[in-house]
């Protein structure tokens, strides 16, 4: 699930399970993590709406139907190193082992 978090009180730092979420005043981020945008709800001067599913592909997803561009914006997400230099089917190995590891 993906949810657009504004904050309308000070600049801060929220804690969440996926660590201090920084969110300036009047901000909006995108947060992808359930249990964090739950978390999030819980604070009064944000404003949490809920935009869809996650941008993520779901397991038995053809990784090779993906662009390049795609393959790496998603990397992003997961946190993968030395993506940008990576080859094709480097990207999409590390993709793997980072998607159906978790």
């Amino acid at each position: 699930m993906i949810a657009l978090v504004t904050n309308f009180g000070q600049t801060r730092s929220f804690p969440t399970c996926i660590g201090n979420v920084y969110i300036g005043a009047t901000e909006t981020r995108e947060i992808e993590n359930e249990k964090a945008i739950e978390e999030l709800k819980a604070f009064p001067m944000l404003k949490v709406v809920c935009k869809g599913p996650s941008k993520v592909p779901k397991p038995g997803v053809d990784w090779s139907s993906f662009k390049i561009t795609q393959l790496k914006s998603i990397a992003v997400r997961y946190k993968i190193r030395g993506f940008s230099r990576m080859r094709r089917a480097d990207l999409i190995k590390a993709l793997e082992e980072k998607h159906y590891g978790q």
